[in-house]
């Protein structure tokens, strides 16, 4: 972070903070004021050259040596349409108007003289400490000073921000939790923070914070940054110190102001408009010129025309060309501006009146906000679709699971395994056996796997089992499926909780809980975790694991891992994540496995499920001693701390087992990859835009069919600009040669690298290789990205665009595209 470039922050010291202006947080999201209403809503009418043309004609009506008819004719038509669509302006503005009042005006509590009290969001300043509780959303950008857990962990819903449904773990650094134990030692706090300055970058802080009594300075990032918009789930309470307010906090630094839309049509009747007005004028010109030179030769001898005698012939020219101007005004009739209106008028009603478009479930039909872009929905080229709830309905579904050589779960992925031949014979699994528990009834989560044979296997007697004799550590089928369910029900970072007498669980990921739920379902359930003890209940027995150390995911390890002291005394390291991963952290001679589940996992992406594979090795106590003080080393160095986090864990994560693998299924929305394909044939390029990690955006894209296993897929994941452009180059080059012309391709993008794909010296090339893709997919992307893709495309290939979602996180381009579409 440079020093130079960064801002000064006095905690809980407001007198300190008043020569450096930080911005109240009071947002506003309207277009208009009562002060900026009429005259910038005129000005937005008469955008449109025909309004303009019918004022003037109004105008020249109104003066009696012009025109001899009233201008009411003229004005009051006028009138009706610029009075229509400026109420309609107003009444969406008064929407907007009325959810700032309600966002600026809600509660909140801030640490005035030394307790916490009652204030508004817009009172809300740069350094005050406040206390947010249970499901409160954030009120401006926080770092997290202290929470209710002891350990200074909580979780955040950012759904608002980057579509999310997922909880995230945030937590304090250990600083702040040993010197703020309850909201009423946070008075006797005093620091400064060191932080950069404001920015759209949602995954991305730095800082440090200083106590008043010495001058270190402890690391601050992500993890301690809590975001306007985001709300607080399974914590009782946080504290945390405002960093940035209003129109400087990441939510807003997101948001593009509202803008006015017109159509094709619209631009067209302007520019058709604009050559009859030329037409017309040359007419009138013409007209006037000849009407003055022949009244100047003969004007003056005829008695007739007496009422001229004493006009110049110049000024009589200037009368006569106004008169024709309005003989010949019928050429733009003002029955084609209010025709158009009526129309667009009707379509959105017809719009929100068919019955296609209503949705049942929720008593929500269509909704025409404008009725300016009706006909923009037949000229769509590019259509750009959130992830989260708009093809997807964020629900998991455990569909299978390989263990030990053997798929277990939904017959319809089973079956079509050709290299399993044993599957059905080696087991004698009776079809109408009583299940063990009746765990399925207290979960919420759909469950799709038949846990039968599974249940059959992990219960059958002790004898060896020559299919997995790969290894010293399990002789039979039910000691590793034991092993593998153990793992699910251990490894990872999901948070119980009871509502209404159920056991809920709550995670920073679905596909995380969806796992410890499938673990539930067949006896392996969750209870409880208290600091470092995680309790379970396998088979009906209570145990307890001693959590020694823990690794987080991250989109660099693509794994986590949880190292336990078991019930037995030995410490197990138990890994999950991605297949490609974990298959190089295996130990040698587990050919057999690993073929075996290599095929499997690739049936498993035939039927789209996202999949991981689980592992595990046995440690020793001094193997784990001697690799414990490297990663706790590792773990307190103020600079590149992930860095030398990933080393210390690349250390104890190898050699290690491979148990099995899962696959699970995102459920989509109802007609998606029918929809998408009916798209894609109408010849529209669907491009998903989502926050989501790359490995999900891309097993969602294969499972609505915006992908599929034959296509050629170039995955640009680094933020560097010379790799973003070899990247690109190599890949044209590749289409450029490709022998087939009907070869389908994908590009696939991350959000880093997203950044120097838009950069001037490669936009050109970025969109020059998108736009001979299929499809395109850009990952773990913010708002602010979302609106510069869309623009970009729009800009740059004069296409009808159109952008879809569901959150708060996609206004931008919902805002920035031809057409926005917000689902509920």
């Amino acid at each position: 972070m440079d020093l130079q470039a960064s801002r000064t922050i006095y905690v809980n010291d407001p007198e300190k903070n008043l020569p450096s202006r930080f911005p109240t947080n009071f947002v506003r999201t309207s277009k208009y004021t009562i002060v900026s209403y009429i005259p910038k809503s005129l000005l937005i009418q008469f955008r449109r050259v025909a309004n303009f043309y019918f004022l003037a004609t109004a105008i020249l009506q109104s003066i009696d040596i012009i025109s001899p008819l009233s201008p009411f004719s003229a004005i009051t038509p006028l009138c009706l349409v610029l009075g229509i669509s400026m109420l309609r302006e107003g009444l969406d503005d008064w929407k907007r108007h009325k959810a700032d009042k309600e966002a600026n005006n809600e509660a909140t509590k801030v640490l005035v003289d030394g307790a916490f009290v009652p204030t508004t969001w817009a009172d809300i300043k740069v350094g005050d400490i406040l206390q947010i509780d249970s499901s409160e959303m954030f009120p401006a950008d926080l770092v997290l000073l202290a929470t209710s857990d002891p350990l200074g962990g909580c979780y955040i819903e950012t759904a608002n921000l980057d579509g999310e449904r997922a909880l995230k773990p945030r937590g304090c650094i250990k600083q702040t939790v040993e010197l703020i134990t309850s909201p009423e030692k946070a008075a006797e706090f005093k620091g400064v923070i060191r932080c950069e300055q404001p920015n759209n970058r949602l995954y991305q802080f730095e800082g440090t914070v200083a106590f008043e009594t010495g001058g270190v300075e402890f690391p601050l990032d992500t993890r301690q940054l809590l975001l306007r918009g985001a709300s607080l789930r399974n914590t009782h309470w946080v504290i945390g110190v405002v960093v940035f307010t209003g129109a400087e906090s990441k939510l807003m630094m997101n948001a593009n102001a509202a803008r006015f839309k017109s159509s094709n049509i619209e631009r067209t009747v302007n520019n058709l408009v604009l050559t009859i007005l030329a037409m017309q004028t040359a007419l009138c010109l013409f007209f006037a010129a000849c009407s003055g030179l022949w009244t100047g030769i003969y004007g003056y001898d005829l008695p007739y025309l007496s009422s001229s005698l004493h006009t110049p012939a110049a000024f009589e020219g200037v009368l006569i060309y106004f008169g024709y101007f309005l003989l010949l005004n019928t050429m733009i009739p003002i029955s084609l501006i209010v025709s158009l209106e009526i129309v667009k008028v009707i379509q959105a009603f017809f719009i929100e009146m068919d019955l296609e478009m209503y949705y049942e479930p929720l008593d929500a039909p269509a909704r025409a906000v404008s009725s300016n872009l009706n006909e923009e929905l037949g000229q769509i080229k590019y259509l750009f679709s959130d992830k989260t709830g708009t093809l997807t309905s964020n629900t998991m579904e455990f569909k299978v699971a390989s263990i030990g050589g053997m798929i277990y779960g939904d017959d319809s992925v089973t079956l079509s395994a050709k290299a399993l031949d044993a599957i059905g014979e080696d087991v004698d699994a009776e079809e109408d056996e009583e299940p063990l528990l009746d765990a399925k009834e207290q979960s919420d989560i759909p469950w799709g796997f038949k846990e039968d044979i599974l249940l059959a296997d992990l219960a059958q007697s002790k004898q060896a089992d020559k299919s997995i004799s790969v290894s010293n550590m399990y002789s039979t089928r039910s000691e590793l499926i034991y092993e593998f369910l153990t793992a699910l029900a251990v490894c990872h970072d999901v948070v119980p909780e009871m509502e209404k007498g159920k056991l809920v669980y709550q995670g920073s990921s679905p596909d995380e809980v969806t796992l410890v739920d499938a673990a539930r379902h067949v006896g392996f359930v969750f209870k409880s975790r208290n600091h470092d003890i995680i309790s379970v209940e396998i088979l009906g027995k209570p145990l307890q694991y001693q959590v020694l150390a823990e690794i987080e995911f991250t989109s660099t390890r693509k794994r986590m891992s949880i190292i336990c002291r078991c019930p037995d005394g030995k410490i197990r390291l138990f890994c999950k994540g991605a297949d490609g991963v974990i298959k190089r952290l295996l130990a040698p001679n587990q050919q057999q496995f690993d073929s075996l589940t290599d095929k499997h996992l690739h049936t498993f992406s035939v039927h789209g499920l996202r999949t991981l594979c689980v592992a595990e090795a046995v440690l020793s106590q001094g193997q784990f001693d001697s690799w414990f003080r490297q990663y706790h080393a590792a773990t307190t160095v103020l600079s590149q701390r992930l860095e030398k986090i990933d080393a210390a864990a690349s250390l104890i994560e190898r050699d290690l087992f491979l148990l099995g693998a899962t696959g699970v299924e995102d459920k989509l929305q109802d007609g998606v990859p029918e929809c998408i394909v009916a798209l894609q044939r109408a010849n529209m390029y669907v491009w998903m835009l989502t926050g989501d990690k790359l490995e999900t955006a891309v097993n969602i894209g294969m499972s609505c069919r915006l992908i599929n296993s034959n296509m050629k897929q170039c995955k640009v994941d680094h933020p560097d600009s010379k790799f973003v452009r070899s990247t690109l180059e190599s890949f044209q080059n590749y289409l450029d040669s490709a022998s087939d012309p009907s070869c389908e391709s994908c590009l696939i993008i991350d959000g880093p690298a997203l950044d120097c794909a838009l950069q001037i010296s490669l936009v050109d090339l970025f969109v020059s290789v998108a736009i001979r893709c299929k499809t395109v997919i850009c990952c773990r992307v913010s708002p602010a990205q979302k609106g510069d893709v869309v623009r970009t495309v729009k800009r740059r290939l004069r296409s009808v665009t159109l952008s879809i979602g569901d959150g708060a996180n996609d206004v931008v381009m919902i805002k920035e595209a031809h057409i926005g579409i917000g689902a509920l």
